[in-house]
């Protein structure tokens, strides 16, 4: 059981770079990749009508944003997201 969480967001061109996305974060994090959640840019800004408090942190001019959480095993040696990838 991870004893720890760590999310990001992404934004992405079209679903194909989403499909490499994920690829690339099966391979790198394995089975501690716990969500993977792609978005369209008419549910975000359904989001954004919705939430009036709510600011979505990524620039709003891609047509898809993806949710990635990642479960850490070790919370001693946390995986940083922020390192990985090389879109």
């Amino acid at each position: 059981m991870p004893q720890g969480y760590t999310t990001t967001l992404a934004a992405v061109e079209n679903p194909y770079k989403a499909i490499d996305l994920l690829k690339d974060a099966k391979t790198s994090f394995g089975e501690n990749l716990s969500a993977f959640e792609i978005m369209n840019k008419t549910s975000i800004e359904c989001v954004e009508k919705q939430m009036t408090n709510y600011r979505i942190p990524l620039d709003s001019s891609y047509p898809w944003q993806i949710l990635i959480e990642m479960g850490n095993l070790n919370p001693q040696n946390p995986m940083r997201m922020n390192e990985w990838s090389s879109f």
